[in-house]
């Protein structure tokens, strides 16, 4: 879709989840205005979308799922190959992508509010990550901490993730230029192909995300507060601010440019998720129907209405 030398893009996993995912997605993105590139990362056997590909300006990265790494993975493979993809997709296209930035974002879950590349950029910090609820830390969040602990062990995350409670930093968006997103990429593949962990470690991503964050290993990075924040991850906090289009504002009042797991939010699922469901039982003109020129009779060569004279 863009014809700039430098594109800016989007890479997204979809892998099977299918056509009503996909659209929500990229439907919601372009309604923004936003003329970046769409990769959306898919199995080679995937033949679903491949027809709608064009019409949304979408490309296609095919990842294997019968040769190595995928087959020999333990663990969550359909989410920990996306980083490999994505890595791959942007070392295959570096002249393109080079000089632009990166998005990375979950599908299943997530709504474009505005163009996530009108998020001014900040070169001194190329990396931007996006933290959870203020009150959601790994002290009080079981969830976070049952991922880390089978991973790392209770005394490096009491040292690196409890001394003190960090915030959490939610993987499902990750932002940055060329160089800081493929470097992230490089870091969190190379991690989670550690011999050392488990299959019960390899079950979540955010993990290893969060483990390279806090030992800083990332860095330099930008953190976004979910608070006030171009991004919100709504699936745990209380609170919920919409405008009276129901947009999703931040605690600021500012409209998020990024809405991440609205579906676990029933006002959302029935409202802004609804906006892009698909038609269940949708209408196709006949296939056999002969064209009728209602026209002809009406109308001159030109277009012009014939005169009531002249008609007559």
């Amino acid at each position: 879709m863009p014809n700039d030398s430098v594109a800016d893009v989007v890479i997204t996993m979809v892998g099977t989840l299918g056509v009503s995912v996909a659209s929500r997605f990229v439907r919601s993105l372009r309604e923004t205005g936003a003329r970046c590139s769409v990769v959306m990362l898919l199995p080679s056997t995937a033949t679903e979308l491949v027809h709608m590909l064009a019409e949304w300006h979408v490309e296609a990265f095919y990842y294997s799922t019968t040769s190595s790494p995928y087959n020999t993975m333990t663990g969550n493979r359909q989410k920990l190959v996306r980083y490999l993809a994505a890595l791959q997709y942007l070392e295959r296209h570096q002249s393109l992508h080079s000089r632009a930035r990166v998005l990375l974002a979950d599908s299943r879950d997530v709504i474009f509010q505005r163009d996530p590349f009108t998020i001014p950029a900040d070169p001194a910090r190329p990396l931007d990550i996006f933290l959870e609820d203020f009150f959601r830390t790994y002290a009080n969040s079981g969830i976070n901490l049952g991922h880390v602990v089978p991973c790392f062990g209770h005394k490096e995350v009491s040292q690196v993730l409890l001394s003190p409670p960090r915030p959490v930093s939610c993987s499902g968006v990750t932002m940055g230029t060329y160089d800081a997103v493929a470097r992230y990429l490089r870091l969190m593949w190379s991690e989670l192909r550690q011999p050392r962990y488990s299959s019960t470690c390899l079950l979540h991503d955010q993990a290893f995300h969060n483990w390279l964050l806090y030992k800083g290993r990332l860095s330099p990075v930008r953190p976004f507060t979910n608070e006030d924040g171009p991004v919100t991850t709504i699936g745990w906090p209380e609170h919920l601010y919409r405008d009276k289009f129901g947009r999703v504002l931040n605690r600021r009042g500012d409209v998020v440019h990024v809405v991440h797991q609205f579906d676990r939010r029933r006002r959302l699922l029935s409202t802004l998720g609804k906006r892009y469901a698909l038609v269940d039982k949708p209408e196709p003109p006949p296939s056999t129907a002969a064209p009728v020129d209602t026209a002809a009779a009406a109308f001159t060569i030109g277009g012009w209405p014939l005169p009531s004279d002249a008609a007559s």
